[in-house]
């Protein structure tokens, strides 16, 4: 199983998580965002016996959520993240304006391999999608959209498995754009903007 943890450095997670500079001015409200299907996103890698296997990304859940978080905090005031799955009781208990659920609709990932005397090179492409589902605080369904994040890279050396380090390249480019996206669907959306402003009036 291959651990994603041991491969993000507080270097990435520091610039992922920052995301680029919005100069849009944020809505007003507080929203609470519960992150779902995380657990479902693997890869295509090879094996000791260069057959192809899948893989979990362990570790992949915490970048990914505050990734999200965080790109909501572009929009937004103020977002918490929520350990369940929210209902009206805790969007009361919390005060939240709106309750966001991320749902993870899935990933994909390929990959090259090939040999160059004693280099070996490696090539990956990692892609994932998420269903953003809003509601008012009573848990009214408002809107939903779906963002996207895709990512590609390589890597060359003298070491056994170069795709599996353009991969942890990938999907950490991939979870950057995520974000990215994340922003772009909320502001390009005239219903939820809408909505919003009239919740908080």
């Amino acid at each position: 199983m291959f651990d994603f943890r041991r491969s993000i450095s507080p270097v990435f997670l520091a610039f992922a998580l920052a995301g680029c500079a919005d100069n849009t001015k944020s809505i007003d409200l507080r929203v609470g965002l519960f992150v779902a299907g995380e657990d479902r996103l693997s890869a295509w890698l090879r094996d000791d016996s260069n057959g192809i296997k899948e893989v979990e990304l362990q570790g992949l859940d915490k970048a990914l959520e505050s990734t999200m978080t965080k790109a909501f905090r572009r929009v937004f005031a103020s977002v918490d993240a929520l350990k369940t799955y929210p209902t009206r009781e805790m969007a009361d208990n919390n005060r939240l304006d709106f309750v966001i659920v991320a749902e993870l609709m899935g990933s994909g990932s390929s990959f090259g391999y090939e040999s160059e005397g004693l280099w070996l090179r490696g090539d990956s492409d990692y892609s994932m999608s998420v269903k953003l589902t809003f509601y008012t605080h009573d848990m009214n369904q408002v809107n939903s959209v779906e963002a996207s994040g895709k990512g590609s890279s390589d890597s060359i050396g003298i070491f056994s498995t170069p795709e599996k380090r353009a991969l942890v390249k990938s999907v950490k480019a991939a979870i950057r754009n995520l974000g990215d996206d994340i922003v772009h669907q909320v502001h390009v959306n005239r219903d939820i903007r809408d909505i919003a402003e009239q919740n908080r009036d």
